[in-house]
């Protein structure tokens, strides 16, 4: 059996000389493990976002606490 792989994430390929069965495993594999990267993306981008949810959140709050008191106490 060949064992071919992608470039950069090693996900099994099929090869035209492997048998079917063998063939179908590593298909479902790839399958699995593309979904697997793909939940830990969608999760870490997700984390990305919140954070600069919170960053942008404390930005404006130091912004409209400057503008009431109309002085620079935040550095924003």
């Amino acid at each position: 059996m060949f064992d071919n792989r992608t470039l950069h994430q090693d996900y099994p390929l099929p090869d035209a000389d492997n048998f079917l069965q063998d063939d179908v495993v590593r298909i479902a594999e790839a399958i699995t493990a593309i979904d697997n990267d793909f939940f830990q993306n969608s999760v870490d981008l997700q984390e990305k976002l919140e954070q600069e949810e919170r960053i942008n959140a404390e930005k404006f709050r130091r912004i409209k606490i400057n503008h009431l008191v109309d002085d620079q106490l935040f550095n924003v």
